[in-house]
């Protein structure tokens, strides 16, 4: 397990209850201090964030190279709509991670100096308490 992750940031609180396979495929680059994967083992994770109960709010993609992961000139990432309040808890996570997993299965670049580059994903994801917490924050 790396001590360069961030395990008190609130946007990953996950990170404390990964297995250890899944921190092992993490990669670790220089300028994020949270764990970025390949896209079979964002998959995976993607899987397991469903498995055990949180919403997926944000993916964030890095690029892969010879010299390690890097930070596009252009920023890639997509964020979940927080849905309705009164969403059922099992509609928030199939869905957000229905589209967490679609998103990464079919994301490639369309920088040109990019189109070969290896995509890596970093996620924001939350349990049902947080969730609700920031979606009463963000109401008008």
């Amino acid at each position: 397990m790396s001590s360069t992750f961030d395990f008190d940031n609130p946007n990953m609180a996950f990170l404390g209850q990964l297995p250890q396979g899944l921190l092992l495929k993490a990669i670790h680059a220089v300028f994020i201090d949270e764990p970025i994967w390949e896209r079979a083992s964002a998959l995976d994770l993607v899987a397991w964030l469903e498995h055990h109960g949180y919403a997926v709010t944000n993916v964030y993609v890095y690029a892969g190279g010879a010299e390690g992961p890097c930070m596009p000139r252009d920023v890639y990432d997509v964020e979940f709509d927080a849905r309705t309040p009164a969403a059922h808890w099992s509609v928030v996570i199939s869905d957000t991670t229905g589209e967490a997993e679609r998103f990464v299965r079919t994301f490639e670049f369309d920088d040109g100096a990019l189109r070969k580059a290896n995509p890596l994903f970093s996620f924001w994801a939350f349990d049902e308490t947080a969730f609700r917490r920031f979606q009463a924050a963000e109401k008008p």
